[in-house]
């Protein structure tokens, strides 16, 4: 069987050759729309590898008004349908999924019942969700005709938008129904205000050729109230762990019909259990319901997205579970670390090619050790040939190199030709000045780059922006030894303002103080080049995620620009920055070379230099290591926040 096949299998009261499952979930704000919302669903629905695709409603009806009496509440709401925007765009939305969604998939469209759209507009105004819900019971029981009136007017726009879905492709709805909860409405006002409008549009899905799905809200429930429902829908589903309904009770409540669910989704073996118990669980719910009539669903609303591996079981469950199989878990548990191991194996290669390459270079360079470690004395050639012997130099280069990197596989990095002390010693001494200029002149860069390159999106081709813009293209134009001499000859020569070398003055005194001083010139010089590149890329990231939907639909809720701008685009504008810092890193690395040479600065760069000139190999290979290692690792840490800064990353 299709997925497809096996769902309206059980639908029939067929038997199915596995019992169909289906995941979902309410999608963050910024993935439940729009492009980013097609790819969260598209991703979610083959990550759970389930039998039923469905695709949420994030487009509510709107807010025409203050809507604080039954009359206001009656007057500003129009009537309504699939052409206006807010309708279109869940069409839309429904037929961008279905184009990349596999053809034999069970498809369904949420659909809001007659409480919770009529609820939206209230919720608009800004109150809160409860507080919403007295309000619209106080206005129906104030002035029942008028709201009835706009109630009516509701039902005849969802009875549109069901006819749009299945027209769109869509196999059926999943028609959310509120209002079965004792403490809003009586069973008498239930059943004359609510009840008739929800079989209006559940009769619409069915009489357009869909299938309909009951989804009973809340917890609290009276499910008596929608005894009468069984006749209007295909499938049922209600939170066992919510209302005071078993399944058993269940069966006689909805005789004949498939069931959807019978496990919690906010506690339980879903969010800690472990395989066994998870399997233990759906096979209690097959048998107390039975095989032909069961459909299993899990609604994990408001759960975080990527599902993680203890929130969502992502079994093949298009198989009946048995004894003997085992969990799958979906691409947000697991594939990350697999994901880094992967990486971490490709770096193995890439780390012994770049120690390869560099030896190779550094062989083939004129000159010898032997000769730069005899230049001043006058050394036998018998001498000279014994310390080649005792250095190994006398070997051919591939033995050479070998031996180095078994010394290496030991945690050896060998003795410097030209100090005669360890390798790591000279380095460690190094490692922290490096460290110091680059890491500084990378929050430096950022700490200016980011709200340039904001200004520059949010005030496209302004005054501003083409400064901006101008200046990035400037620094990034701008080699360092260049603006290195510069500010030497501007800020050290001709105003004395800082020192132009060193990390301490030649007095032997030493102070926080004294070493910022000297740190501002290296410092400036690395960034101006980052600077010019991370405005570049701010800037473009941020005008294509501020065209997005999900940020016109958080200024039409009134957000103000500011929390617009930070909480909601720039999150997903920073990933292409991150990126772009880690392609940053080796030239932050190049850089530092160029810097500490230009202003005496005790790194990595300046030994580097000093350790090439002297054919200091072991120094020049244990340099090498330690930044090929730095690029290697940086690159695997840009990757890890890539996926925790835009969550819909699937690593593959």
């Amino acid at each position: 069987m299709t997925k497809k096949e096996r769902v309206l299998a059980a639908i029939r009261g067929e038997e199915p050759d596995a019992i169909p499952s289906c995941f979902s979930l309410h999608f963050p704000a910024d993935c439940n729309s729009g492009e980013a919302g097609v790819r969260a669903h598209l991703d979610f629905f083959r990550d759970t590898d389930t039998d039923i695709l469905k695709i949420m409603n994030e487009n509510l009806v709107p807010n025409y008004g203050r809507m604080d009496s039954a009359e206001s509440y009656a007057s500003f709401l129009p009537s309504f349908g699939v052409k206006d925007p807010w309708m279109a765009q869940q069409l839309d939305f429904t037929r961008r999924i279905l184009d990349g969604c596999e053809k034999e998939a069970f498809t369904l469209g949420t659909l809001h019942g007659i409480v919770a759209s009529g609820l939206h507009p209230i919720e608009k105004m800004g109150i809160a969700y409860d507080d919403a819900r007295a309000l619209q019971v106080k206005l129906l029981r104030e002035n029942p005709q008028k709201m009835l009136s706009a109630f009516r007017r509701i039902a005849d726009g969802m009875s549109e938008l069901a006819r749009g879905y299945i027209e769109a492709g869509l196999d059926g709805v999943y028609y959310a129904a509120l209002g079965g909860e004792n403490r809003y409405f009586t069973d008498e006002e239930f059943a004359e205000w609510i009840e008739p409008l929800d079989k209006q549009i559940m009769t619409a899905v069915r009489e357009a050729g869909g299938y309909c799905v009951l989804h009973i809200c809340k917890d609290g429930l009276n499910m008596q109230r929608y005894k009468g429902y069984t006749d209007f829908c295909d499938v049922v589903n209600w939170g066992v762990y919510e209302a005071p309904m078993s399944l058993e009770e269940g069966r006689s409540l909805f005789p004949g019909k498939t069931v959807m669910g019978g496990l919690p989704n906010r506690h339980g073996v879903l969010v800690d259990g472990d395989a066994a118990a998870v399997r233990a669980a759906v096979q209690d719910v097959i048998r107390t319901w039975g095989r032909r009539w069961s459909s299993l669903l899990v609604c994990l609303r408001s759960a975080p997205w990527p599902p993680s591996r203890t929130s969502l079981w992502s079994a093949p469950l298009s198989k009946p579970p048995g004894p003997d199989s085992q969990p799958e878990y979906g691409k947000g548990g697991l594939t990350l670390r697999k994901h880094i191991q992967k990486r971490l194996l490709i770096a193995i290669p890439t780390f012994l090619g770049i120690t390869l390459l560099v030896y190779l270079l550094a062989s083939l360079a004129p000159g010898s050790p032997l000769e730069m470690m005899f230049m001043d004395s006058n050394a036998s050639a018998e001498a000279m040939a014994q310390m080649e012997q005792r250095l190994g130099l006398d070997q051919p280069f591939y033995i050479q190199y070998l031996r180095w990197l078994s010394e290496l596989f030991h945690g050896n990095l060998g003795i410097s030709y030209r100090t005669g002390h360890a390798v790591w010693a000279d380095i460690s001494e190094r490692i922290g000045p490096t460290l110091l200029i680059t890491f500084s002149s990378l929050f430096l860069s950022l700490l200016i780059a980011i709200p340039l390159g904001i200004m520059s999106a949010y005030k496209p081709y302004s005054g501003w922006d083409y400064i901006s813009s101008g200046l990035s293209f400037v620094g990034a134009a701008t080699p360092n030894f260049f603006a290195g001499l510069v500010l030497i000859y501007v800020l050290s020569v001709r105003l004395k303002l800082l020192p132009s070398s060193g990390m301490y003055d030649s007095s032997g005194t030493r102070t926080f103080a004294m070493l910022v001083q000297h740190m501002i010139l290296p410092v400036i010089v690395l960034s101006i080049q980052q600077v010019g590149s991370f405005i570049r890329q701010m800037r473009a990231s941020m005008l294509e995620v501020l065209q997005d939907d999900y940020i016109r639909t958080a200024r039409s809720k009134g957000c103000v620009e500011r929390s617009v701008l930070l909480r909601h685009a720039l999150r997903n504008a920073l990933a292409p920055v991150v990126t772009c810092v880690g392609n940053m890193i080796p030239f932050l690395v190049g850089g530092a070379v160029v810097t500490e040479q230009l202003f005496a600065w005790p790194g990595l760069g300046s030994l580097m230099v000093l350790s090439i000139n002297s054919r200091d190999y072991p120094m020049i290979m244990g340099i090498t290591v330690c930044i090929a290692a730095a690029v290697l690792i940086g690159n695997i840490i840009i990757d890890i926040l890539y996926g925790l800064l835009d969550p819909r990353i699937r690593y593959s």
